[in-house]
């Protein structure tokens, strides 16, 4: 997933039943990882930039609304 632009929403659809990762870019699955580690999960965002100006980015974990609907079988995030 390389060539990230402004206004693209990047999601991500995690298993905690089946240990999976699916990470989505508006709302087209692009990659889902299998056989995570069933440990602490702690969210975090980050652009990859060590120096300069940063590309910035907002996350929600569940405390607004979407812009796409919450996948049947899964929550709208750790607010809910």
């Amino acid at each position: 997933m390389t060539g990230l632009a402004a206004g693209q929403v990047i999601g991500f659809k995690l298993d905690c039943d089946n240990f999976t990762l699916e990470i989505l870019n508006n709302n087209v699955s692009q990659i889902t990882i299998a056989g995570l580690d069933a440990g602490t999960w702690d969210p975090a965002i980050g652009d990859g930039v060590t120096s300069g100006p940063g590309l910035g980015a907002t996350a929600n974990f569940g405390a607004g609304s979407f812009t796409y609907s919450v996948p049947t079988g899964y929550n709208a995030g750790i607010d809910s």
